[in-house]
């Protein structure tokens, strides 16, 4: 049984914006601070911003959306 986060991953573009949010707005306390990233302080739960501007892509699995048919008879048996 899932009880709560120790950490939670967030992306950004840009992480002078998001920092400024964080820290400024919502008033988190930023506990580290790296070229493309940061931690602030959310409870128990540490926020991680990750800047993806001018990182390499993590490559996984495609997603790709059900057939129309499949989608349309999945909403039949819904009503």
């Amino acid at each position: 049984m899932l009880t709560g986060l120790s950490w939670l991953v967030h992306k950004a573009k840009s992480l002078e914006p998001a920092w400024a949010f964080y820290e400024e707005m919502l008033e988190l306390p930023v506990s580290e601070r790296g070229d493309n990233e940061f931690v602030a302080a959310a409870g128990e739960t540490d926020l991680v911003l990750l800047r993806t501007s001018g990182l390499t892509a993590v490559t996984g699995r495609k997603i790709s959306r059900p057939a129309r048919s499949r989608t349309a008879r999945l909403t039949r048996t819904r009503r």
